[in-house]
């Protein structure tokens, strides 16, 4: 076996395992898994440098530092790339001898995503505005919701304080025992306008959160069209 064909298969082993421990991490989206990928290439790299151990330590940790990547996947992959550094005379003696030959494998995967999009489904200019704009409002609408569930929260709180307050108040006057049916019917009444106050201010932010949504288009040939129907033949005796 020649100095390239050890090459290769050192670096399809090479690959196999970091391939494996990459899915194995579960890396939370495609540009974690290239980061990863990359890293791995980056490791290849820093050991055809001819340069001391000392120096290519220094360059892994400033590589790994730079990587975008989950703690997860950090502790996995770094922890795997960092044994073998301890082989890196070794690396250095494979990744450089007849270097004319040399070529890091599988570049290509590492540095494309593991399951590119078709051209096909690309967006065009405008649709990518669109989904932006879109994506925007969705954003904006949820900070609203968020504020509007947290005003009816404090809205409640302050009510039963309110109908509470009222309610004292109102059997503080009446100085005959009342009966419970009217006492009921009291926090009825209160507690109604109470909530009608509420429901009212919920539909003004409701209708405000809806003010900028855009309306959608209804083309002229999706509108609906009347049937025409067949005039009925009179039957003839």
């Amino acid at each position: 076996m020649g100095g390239s064909q050890l090459r290769c298969v050192i670096l399809d082993e090479y690959w196999n395992e970091v391939l494996a421990l990459i899915a194995n991490c579960h890396p939370m989206s495609t540009t974690e898994e290239v980061e990863a990928k990359r890293l791995a290439d980056v490791f290849l790299q820093i050991m055809a440098k001819n340069t001391t151990r000392i120096e290519k330590i220094r360059d892994f940790i400033a590589a790994t530092e730079s990587v975008n990547i989950s703690e997860h996947m950090r502790e996995g992959l770094v922890k795997h790339l960092s044994t073998q550094l301890v082989h890196h005379r070794l690396w250095h003696h494979v990744l450089t001898k007849e270097r004319d030959g040399i070529q890091f494998h599988e570049r290509k995967v590492v540095m494309e995503p593991a399951e590119a999009e078709p051209l096909c489904k690309a967006l065009t200019e405008a649709q990518l505005k669109t989904n932006q704009k879109i994506h925007k409002i969705v954003e904006k609408k949820l900070d609203q919701a968020k504020s509007l569930r947290r005003k009816l929260a404090e809205d409640f709180v302050k009510v039963s304080i309110e109908i509470s307050s009222e309610m004292r108040e109102i059997l503080s006057q009446k100085k005959s025992q009342i009966p419970k049916a009217e006492i009921a019917s009291i926090a009825a009444s209160i507690t109604k306008q109470k909530l009608d106050d509420i429901r009212e201010e919920i539909e003004n932010q409701i209708e405000i959160m809806r003010a900028d949504l855009p309306v959608p288009r209804v083309s002229k040939s999706s509108a609906a069209k009347p049937r025409k129907t067949a005039p009925r033949k009179s039957s003839k005796k």
